[in-house]
């Protein structure tokens, strides 16, 4: 085996490099005591240093050597361990044992550990000891020349050392060591790759976790000045500065400086989601000072654009409320055939373009929340949820806080940590709040201030929560007349009442009426698992001319009623007017020549809920079915709505306008 450099094809974590090919049988004597692979490469002082840096190339994360070689090794930076084979007394013993059989003036030329032990043993042994103490083997030559013009002709050294010696005659031998000191070292190497290891995967470990943050994270020391971060922050620091300069050395002290961070740290101040600008970006900071047995030592920063953070919340209030938030009509949907309905979607779709609140006036039943939900899905928040609430549903108190949320604590009973309300659920998207009109004047306050501000706070918490939150609102009440008698705010009406939509009962759009028969023909019999029955024309004629309180809701029921009772036979005019119960009487409006409804001259025939008032022809005949009906079913008031297809809010409206009508 010659003196060159001899590579490994295998990656080893610890390197032996050495001169003396003694130290390989070493080696091999002690590799089964260790696991960590290693492997010998041969060197000379000239070489040693490209020999340890190829090693490190291939994988060595320690170094073993010993004397110069070590020396020189360490001296050119390689940036692992270089771990020295230890002269043991053994070794020292040994080398001057052999030496006094020459003389027992003996020159030690090398580094201070051999000559410090070799002083130590030599008085015992009444050597007389010259040394010359070396730095490098560059010094080796000088000392071993002196001696020899001193008059000593026995020499201990390294190799540089005895090589010079042997050159002018003298007696030399070579500083070995032992296995013992061999193992050792190599020991002393397997504890500092596994320590390595560890710090590495310690490192890897924390280096994934931080880059996995959704935030950029800083550490810094306590003057301000950066530590560690992750490749969010690399990229944060990174960016071209608000002027439009490049990216040079000093932007990220810049933008810490910028958002007032490096300030922070030196006072160490705690921050907690502290807005912050930097150009036209702003970011939410949160900064933690760190301490070390009682000493401030710096900070850690975390950073996150304000625009990302809106996205993520949006993201996750999507994932956790969207379950159940969702339009599923759309104006394609609204069976019709008038062209006053045709008008109406017409108008519905303008309105989708526009962020503006919509009111929707219209009789229970004549499908206030399709249009609702159709226009959210034509509109610019159509991938964010819909959220609806009957305000009629809940008391009061829930109501609010349903709309509006609650802190944690904020009541007895209340979740811990709290609850979101629908303004929050309905963030980026669109709140449907049906039968606005039954919203109590209190919560109406608050309402009002959330539609202006454009933020909520939750009950019990002191804190604005930003939204942007399309609000339909819907109503079958005549919300102006409510106004003029003190029972709803102007203000919040005029808030909510910038577009308005106005739906048509059935009984003002007839020409709707045969094809949403058609309609509910197609779909019942097939839900309900039942053949599809014939409707003969003058089946269809009753239904036409017919009152229809409840409107498209009702029609639904009866043809509902129809499709059950008929079992897939012939559907005549007997058999509906059955099912609308005596309509010869009360249910049957009267017609003129042109098919219009007969009303006295100057009254209107819409309802009271789209902007107009009954006619008294109407209210007589509407009161009229309505008390029969309630007497059929003994005073049940739900049975009741149930028959006429209306909803139990509905009627209970009905029934206190009966008593105050008299």
């Amino acid at each position: 085996m010659d003196s060159s450099a001899k590579k490994s094809s295998q990656k080893t974590p610890i390197c032996v490099i050495v001169s003396d090919h003694r130290v390989l049988s070493q080696v091999e004597a002690v590799r089964d005591q260790i696991e960590t692979p290693l492997e010998v490469l041969f060197a000379d002082v000239d070489n040693c240093a490209r020999v340890a840096q190829d090693a490190i190339a291939s994988g060595a994360m320690a170094l073993v050597s010993r004397g110069s070689i070590a020396h020189t090794i360490r001296m050119s930076g390689v940036g692992v361990p270089v771990i020295e084979i230890p002269l043991t007394g053994f070794d020292i013993i040994e080398l001057l044992d052999q030496a006094r059989q020459f003389s027992n003036r003996i020159a030690v030329v090398a580094f201070d550990n051999m000559i410090e032990g070799a002083l130590g043993i030599a008085s015992i042994l009444g050597l007389e000891l010259l040394t010359y103490r070396i730095t490098g083997p560059e010094d080796a030559e000088q000392g071993v020349r002196r001696m020899y013009d001193e008059g000593l002709r026995v020499l201990i050294g390294g190799g540089r050392a005895v090589e010079v010696g042997k050159s002018l005659g003298m007696k030399s031998f070579l500083i070995r060591s032992r296995t013992a000191g061999v193992l050792t070292a190599i020991q002393e190497a397997d504890r500092m790759v596994q320590t390595i290891v560890r710090e590495r995967v310690t490192s890897a470990r924390r280096d994934v976790m931080l880059d996995s943050m959704p935030e950029a994270i800083i550490s810094l020391d306590a003057d301000g000045g950066i530590i560690h971060y992750n490749q969010l922050a690399a990229r944060l620091l990174s960016k071209r500065n608000a002027s439009g300069g490049s990216s040079e050395k000093g932007h990220g002290e810049d933008f810490l400086d910028g958002i007032g961070l490096v300030a922070a740290v030196r006072d160490a101040r705690r921050w907690s989601g502290e807005i912050r600008q930097f150009g036209s970006v702003q970011y939410a900071c949160t900064l933690n000072p760190v301490y070390t047995d009682g000493v401030y030592c710096g900070g850690v920063a975390l950073i996150q654009e304000v625009s990302h953070l809106q996205k993520l919340e949006q993201k996750v209030r999507k994932s956790l409320y969207n379950k159940g938030h969702v339009a599923r009509y759309c104006l394609n949907d609204v069976i019709h055939r008038s062209l006053a309905t045709r008008q109406l979607i017409e108008t519905a779709r303008e309105y989708a373009k526009s962020p503006s609140t919509i009111l929707i006036q219209g009789e229970s039943g004549t499908g206030k929340e399709i249009f609702a939900q159709s226009i959210h899905r034509e509109s610019r928040y159509s991938d964010g949820p819909f959220v609806g609430i009957n305000c009629t549903a809940l008391p009061e108190n829930l109501l609010e806080s349903e709309l509006f949320g609650y802190g944690e604590g904020a009541f007895t009973g209340a979740r811990k940590g709290g609850k979101p309300g629908l303004f929050e659920i309905a963030h980026r998207g669109t709140l449907f709040l049906d039968e606005i009109g039954e919203i109590p004047t209190s919560v109406q306050a608050r309402l009002l201030r959330v539609l202006e501000e454009k933020s909520v706070m939750r009950i019990g918490q002191e804190t604005n929560i930003p939204i942007d939150v399309r609000i339909i609102c819907a109503t079958n009440r005549n919300l102006e007349k409510m106004v003029q008698e003190g029972q709803f705010r102007e203000d919040l009406y005029y808030r909510l009442n910038v577009l308005r939509l106005e739906l048509l009962p059935l009984r003002e759009r007839r020409e709707d009426i045969p094809v949403l028969i058609d309609h509910f023909l197609h779909i019942l019999p097939e839900s309900l698992g039942l053949p599809c029955p014939v409707f003969s024309a003058e089946a269809r004629e009753v239904l036409v001319n017919y009152y229809f309180p409840g409107n498209i809701r009702e029609l639904r029921n009866i043809m509902e009623r129809l499709v059950v009772i008929s079992r897939g036979g012939i559907v005549r005019r007997e058999d509906a007017l059955a099912t609308l119960r005596k309509p010869e009487r009360n249910s049957i409006i009267p017609r003129s020549p042109s098919g219009g409804l007969r009303v006295p001259r100057g009254e209107s025939s819409s309802g009271g809920t789209t902007g107009g008032r009954r006619s008294g022809l109407l209210q007589a005949e509407e009161s009229a079915l309505i008390r029969r009906v309630l007497e059929e079913c003994g005073g049940n008031k739900a049975e009741t709505a149930r028959r006429l297809g209306i909803s139990p809010s509905t009627l209970w409206r009905r029934l206190n306008d009966l008593k105050k009508n008299g």
